[in-house]
C-alpha cells in the first residue's frame, strides 16, 4: 500500500514550519504584552525562553540564501496573500524552492 499524503516527510515538514510560525508570534505577542506587566520570577524565565526562541528563529533565518529567507518569511510568517509568488515562479518550481528552502530552514533551526 503506499505512503498517503499525511505520512509523507514534506507534509510533516510543512506542519512542524506552521507550529514554529504560530510559537513565534505567541512569543512576539507575549513579549509585547509582558512589557506593561509587573514580572515576577517565573514570568522572567518565560520571557527569557521566549527571546531565546525568537533568535533560534531570526538565526535560522538570516542563515539562508535570499530566495529561500523570501519564501520562508512570506509563506509561514507573513500572514497575506496565499498566492504571492504567482508571476514570480511556475508552480512546480515554487513548490520545489520551498521544499528546498523549508528543508534547509529546519535544519538550521534543529541544529540550534
Amino acid at each position: 500500500m503506499g505512503r498517503t499524503k499525511r505520512d509523507s516527510e514534506q507534509y510533516k515538514d510543512v506542519k512542524r514550519m506552521m507550529a514554529i510560525s504560530d510559537n513565534y508570534s505567541h512569543c512576539t505577542a507575549s513579549l509585547n504584552n509582558s512589557s506593561r506587566l509587573l514580572l515576577n520570577d517565573s514570568d522572567s524565565l518565560k520571557i527569557d525562553m521566549y527571546v531565546e526562541y525568537i533568535k533560534d528563529v531570526e538565526n535560522s533565518l538570516c542563515l539562508l540564501d535570499p530566495l529561500d529567507q523570501k519564501v520562508i518569511t512570506k509563506e509561514f510568517f507573513e500572514p497575506g496573500n496565499r498566492f504571492w509568488w504567482l508571476g514570480l515562479f511556475s508552480r512546480t518550481t515554487f513548490y520545489r524552492i520551498r521544499r528546498r528552502a523549508i528543508e534547509k530552514f529546519l535544519g538550521y533551526f534543529y541544529e540550534q
